[in-house]
């Protein structure tokens, strides 16, 4: 049991880490094609970096109180995404994945928040510049699940959907709920 569980456990980590990204938004000059925005996220506007102390719990800090991490939302603010509505896609999904591991040994929450709406995964592609949208998905796992007892519960909380068939909505569900998603400072479920 737990020699599948660390397999399992590494699998995922190394699926989160391991990313040659060199050919996302290049041309075949190796130029950078995709466009860039100016972020409008200043560090000195963030909350302070948690250190260690923010891995010691799973929940870990959120000082502000908008659902996202304090390290996630500084990893956020260091990134360079091709539009404003991606970053707030990327901000979605991350507030997205810390519900799955706050509430993740609440299985009607967690099936709840599948069959509501789309998922902020689904705006992420929809904005998504570049075909980047996987890469910096994976990037963001990798921060977001940081821990061991964060890696258990993103785990408990897919199990509970096993054996589920989600699909998405239509393309014209999706795109309302993407624009309404992004025209908000912050989203909850």
């Amino acid at each position: 049991m737990h020699q599948t569980f660390y397999f399992v456990c590494a699998c995922f980590a190394l699926t989160a880490c391991q990313y040659d990204d060199s050919e996302v938004s290049s041309d075949t000059t190796g130029s950078n094609t995709t466009p860039e925005y100016s972020q409008s996220n200043v560090i000195d506007d963030l909350p302070p970096d948690p250190g260690l102390e923010g891995k010691l719990t799973l929940e870990g800090i959120d000082s502000d109180n908008d659902g996202v991490r304090d390290d996630i939302q500084r990893y956020i603010a260091q990134q360079e995404y091709p539009s404003q509505e991606f970053e707030k896609a990327v901000t979605a999904v991350a507030r997205s994945m810390q519900y799955e591991i706050v509430n993740s040994f609440d299985r009607n929450k967690i099936v709840s928040q599948v069959k509501v709406q789309p998922t902020p995964v689904a705006c992420l592609v929809f904005y998504d510049i570049g075909n980047r949208a996987f890469v910096d998905l994976q990037r963001l796992k990798a921060q977001v699940f940081n821990t061991e007892e964060r890696i258990r519960a993103k785990l408990r909380s897919d199990s509970y959907l096993g054996g589920m068939t989600i699909s998405l909505p239509s393309l014209e569900v999706r795109q309302k709920y993407c624009s309404e998603l992004t025209a908000e400072s912050t989203f909850t479920y």
